[in-house]
């Protein structure tokens, strides 16, 4: 499930950054929201591609 999840995120992430104007994005988003389950402000960020993915040094 995971696999399919990080490709229907590229796909959204792609069409997100195509799409430009408020009403555009926010269908995107509520789109986005709906099938993954996700808030709308980590999903927003999540498409925008600035999702932190851990630290980012090796102690």
């Amino acid at each position: 499930m995971k696999e399919s999840r990080e490709d229907y995120t590229r796909v959204m992430r792609g069409r997100y950054a195509r799409h430009t104007g408020k009403p555009a994005r926010a269908k995107l988003l509520d789109e986005y929201c709906q099938t993954t389950g996700l808030e709308r402000k980590y999903a927003n960020q999540v498409l925008r591609g600035q999702r932190r993915r851990g630290p980012s040094g090796v102690p």
